[in-house]
């Protein structure tokens, strides 16, 4: 776990190269032995401690693996999404590294990856990210909607025991067949 843990850290340390925004470029997708790929980023724009572009990181947040790793699922930032199309926020680097190593380790590991695989991470980032900004408004939309749905009815409910009411006190004031009491009689 140790070569894995010090790769992840190489991995995610600033490049030589200048940043040509206002953050830290992408880490490439990492690949283990087995096929299975994930997004581990670590930056002051990443669920990631330290907060910051440079580490050594603690804890880091993975991204859309491709297969489900059990040892992440309790830092899924969407618990009730589908485990390979979410963010995993503040993951400890260790935990991330067993889940790699279980998986048979880093199938490579290219320190100065290729504009391609740059501009595939972002992608695979930027994807990301508005895929659980999507989940967030659906699931925003769908509470709004059950709360409406559930203030009509509440609102429909009240009306109409309201509405009972009043005809139930029509009928003892103003009864359809009056009955004549014994004194009337």
């Amino acid at each position: 776990m140790t070569k894995t843990l010090d790769a992840l850290q190489v991995m995610l340390a600033p490049s030589d190269k200048p940043f040509t925004g206002m953050y830290k470029p992408f880490t490439p997708t990492v690949v283990c032995a087995d096929g299975t790929t994930l997004s581990v980023q670590a930056s002051r724009a990443h669920y990631s401690s330290p907060r910051e572009d440079t580490g050594p990181y603690t804890a880091v947040e993975v991204g859309f693996p491709s297969d489900i790793l059990p040892a992440l699922l309790k830092h899924a930032e969407n618990s009730e999404e589908d485990p390979t199309r979410t963010v995993y926020g503040f993951v400890p680097i260790e935990v991330v590294a067993a889940a790699i190593d279980f998986r048979g380790g880093l199938k490579e590991h290219n320190p100065n990856p290729s504009e391609k695989d740059r501009l595939r991470a972002e992608a695979d980032s930027a994807l990301g990210r508005w895929l659980v900004a999507k989940t967030r408004l659906d699931n925003l939309h769908k509470a709004y909607l059950e709360a409406h749905e559930q203030e009509k009815h509440a609102h429909g409910g009240w009306h109409n025991a309201r509405r009972r009411l009043w005809d139930h006190l029509d009928d003892l004031r103003y009864p359809a067949n009056p009955t004549p009491t014994p004194e009337e009689v």
